[in-house]
This record gives structure tokens, C-alpha cells and sequence, in this order.
């Protein structure tokens, strides 16, 4: 007995054919709707990286620096390097930039990520004494108090060398720091760098929009880089 081939109709043959159509739709749409959000994210976000990068560089010849998209450096009564980093936690996102990076940071709770500059004068020769200075509610620890009083209740102080750290703050260079962080300034301190740190909020962590702001940053952490230098010359000379 002869068996019937299966016979397949235009219309079955129609079906199939609209099912493959369908489903390459479907991917098409699932690659093609990610991408031209990406592209269109792109294009809002390229004019305000356009504007800041020229501020940057504004910012850079106004304090006779050279840079790039990311760093000043040069000669500004010390050596001195101006950056800026975001900080928070790591993650792979389109940075708000306008340029997608792996790794990026974001805060915690969803917020985005803090930009913060960092103006720092280079001590050259550094201090060699293991110095580590920062802001602190607290004040310095009791065993690491230098002896003035308004820098101790402003600074945590610790060094591995701790009668010359002493001394180098016992000298004005103290009142100084002191008078800057009154003013507002997070100073902080190494043996290799002072250093004042902008931003930190959505306001403020695009110092570069005033440059004269930038300009004072810098000057402050060149003043304390200054005597310090001076107050180490002074005690060795002795």
C-alpha cells in the first residue's frame, strides 16, 4: 500500500514564513531600541562634554598650566598638578560624560557618582618624615598633638617621625593650615603634596565653571606647600 507524502499549502507555507518574519523582528527591535537610546543619550550629553572640556582647558591657560582631559600640571610657585576622579562604587555604566566606561563609579542607594578635584602642590624635596595630615571633627589623636592648638582641633596628624613633624607645625606653618580650613579649604598633607580638595556635590564638582575658585585652591596649597618647605629648611638649619 502506497503511503500519502505530506502536502504542504501556499497558506501553511505563508504561516511559517510570516513566524520567521516575526521573530527577526523581534530581535531586530531587541538590538536596535538599547543602541538608539545609547545614541541618543550620546547626543544630549556630547554638548555639555564639548563645554566642560573647553572650560578645562580655559581654566588650564588661565593658570598658565598645561592639561589634558583629565589633569593640569606645571609650575605655579611650586610644582603643581590639578585632576579630577570619581569616587563611589565601582560599576559599568555610560558615564553622564559622554563616554561609556567599564568600571566606573556610582554611590550607593542608585545616586550617581561625585567628581572631585584635587589641587596639589608637590613638595620637592618631599619631607621624609612619613607625614599623613587630614581633616578631622575629632582633632588629632592625643599621642599625635603637635602643640597649637587651633591646628589640633581642626587636623588628624600622624607621622613616623613624630618630634619633627612637631616642630614643622609648631611653627606658623600650623596657624596656616588652620586659617585655610577655617576658610572652608580640605586641606590635607604628605610628604610628597599639600593638597586642597573641591567638590563633592552635584554644585560644586566642576570647579573649572570658576576658575577663580580653582585659582584660590591652588594658591592655598601652594602657600602651605610653601611653608612647610620653608619651617623643614628652618628647623635643619638650626
Amino acid at each position: 500500500m502506497r503511503r500519502r507524502r505530506p502536502h504542504f499549502t501556499n497558506h501553511q507555507m505563508d504561516s511559517d514564513i510570516s513566524s520567521v518574519l516575526i521573530l527577526i523582528a523581534i530581535v531586530a527591535a531587541a538590538i536596535a531600541v538599547p543602541l538608539g537610546l545609547i545614541g541618543l543619550l550620546a547626543l544630549i550629553t556630547m554638548p555639555a562634554v564639548y563645554r566642560q572640556r573647553r572650560q578645562w582647558r580655559s581654566a588650564a591657560a588661565t593658570l598658565g598650566l598645561h592639561c589634558d582631559r583629565t589633569n593640569m600640571w606645571g609650575v605655579h610657585g611650586l610644582p603643581v598638578r590639578i585632576f579630577w576622579q570619581r569616587h563611589g562604587q565601582s560599576v559599568g555604566r555610560m558615564d553622564m560624560g559622554g563616554v561609556v566606561l567599564a568600571g566606573r563609579y556610582d554611590m550607593r542607594g542608585g545616586r550617581s557618582s561625585l567628581r572631585y578635584t584635587f589641587c596639589r602642590a608637590m613638595l620637592d624635596p618631599p619631607l621624609g618624615l612619613g607625614l599623613n595630615v587630614s581633616r578631622s571633627a575629632n582633632g588629632a589623636d592625643a599621642n599625635m598633638r603637635t602643640g597649637c592648638i587651633a591646628f589640633d582641633s581642626t587636623f588628624a596628624f600622624n607621622a613616623q617621625n613624630v618630634p619633627q613633624a612637631q616642630k614643622l607645625f609648631m611653627s606658623p606653618v600650623g596657624d596656616l593650615f588652620a586659617s585655610a580650613a577655617q576658610s572652608g579649604w580640605q586641606l590635607s598633607a604628605t610628604d610628597d603634596f599639600v593638597e586642597v580638595r573641591l567638590g563633592g556635590d552635584y554644585f560644586s564638582q566642576h570647579p573649572e565653571k570658576h576658575p577663580e575658585q580653582l585659582a584660590a585652591a591652588l594658591d592655598t596649597a601652594v602657600a602651605c606647600g610653601q611653608q612647610l618647605l620653608a619651617a623643614r629648611q628652618h628647623i635643619q638649619g638650626r
